[in-house]
């Protein structure tokens, strides 16, 4: 008990010490103020390194999803490139199912052509049989009527 005695005193002493010295005491309370103020930008730090913990946290979710995002557009893609090469090819049937068209009208209108041709020679051939033997009648002395006439000027004989 005598010694705890003994330190309170030696305690207050220095403490009596202390506080008269004014430069000691000065520097002191700016240490005060520097740990204060060491408190503060510590309580700071720790709110900047929450944060910095906060947004890493989002930025690995945020690169998750991109991950996955991408993963999902790769498979669209690949899905879209075998769209596109199937939409080519049934172009190309396309192209050529229309050329075959256009080569079978062409081939048509070639044998309408040709029927057209057989059926005007026909026609032309029984309009010049019509038209020698109204002629021939002609020549006889025998009367021609305005269609007699007209046969034979469209085939050519008069």
């Amino acid at each position: 008990m005598g010694k705890i005695t003994l330190l309170q005193k030696q305690y207050q002493v220095k403490k009596v010490q202390l506080e008269s010295n004014l430069e000691l005491k000065n520097i002191l309370d700016e240490a005060q103020l520097i740990r204060d103020e060491a408190s503060e930008f510590h309580n700071e730090l720790a709110e900047y390194a929450r944060q910095a913990q906060e947004y890493h946290e989002k930025m690995i979710t945020a690169f998750k999803e991109a991950d996955r995002t991408r993963a999902e557009s790769d498979i669209a893609h690949r899905e879209f490139v075998k769209a596109q090469e199937a939409a080519d090819e049934q172009h190309k049937v396309f192209i050529n199912a229309q050329k075959e068209i256009r080569d079978l009208d062409k081939e048509i209108f070639k044998l309408k052509k040709k029927d057209k041709d057989g059926k005007s020679r026909v026609v032309k051939s029984e309009l010049q049989k019509d038209a020698k033997s109204i002629f021939d009648k002609f020549k006889g002395g025998a009367k021609l009527t305005t269609e007699d006439l007209m046969t034979l000027q469209r085939s050519g004989l008069v």
